[in-house]
């Protein structure tokens, strides 16, 4: 998380790509995927951006993203956050949660055998004592 709130790039644009994204989030991607500038993929990474940032403003997100065009040659888009602040309340719920389960999955299948702890796969761990709740 360190590194991705360090970097002054779309972080997530080399983690998450299109591929991955337009699966998960299936027909939900024909609601964003038909704009010029933030398809599902772009408002994803730019909104992951965002959440993960020190300031966690739109004007800094947006302005990675202008950063990350101008750096492959894509030409800069708009500085005013509008139109990413409408295609980020338009990213599915429910596609958001299928993406997370299916790169967490993917994450577990990969993890080498020598990374298990005595030969088991930590689901959970802490030893942090729980307290009861009150009711008042």
């Amino acid at each position: 998380m360190v590194v991705a709130r360090q970097s002054g790039d779309l972080y997530f644009a080399s983690l998450l790509d299109r591929k991955t994204t337009a699966s998960a989030f299936g027909e939900a991607t024909g609601i964003l995927d038909s704009a010029r500038i933030y398809t599902t993929a772009v408002t994803l990474w730019v909104f992951l951006s965002q959440v993960l940032s020190i300031d966690h403003g739109c004007v800094s997100a947006v302005a990675k993203l202008i950063h990350y065009r101008c750096a492959r040659g894509l030409g800069r888009c708009s500085s005013k956050t509008g139109m990413y602040c409408i295609a980020r309340d338009k990213l599915d719920e429910s596609a958001m949660h299928r993406l997370v389960t299916k790169v967490g999955q993917d994450i577990d299948d990969q993890a080498p055998d020598d990374w298990l702890w005595l030969g088991h796969r930590v689901v959970t761990g802490d030893g942090t004592p729980q307290k009861p709740s009150r009711v008042s």
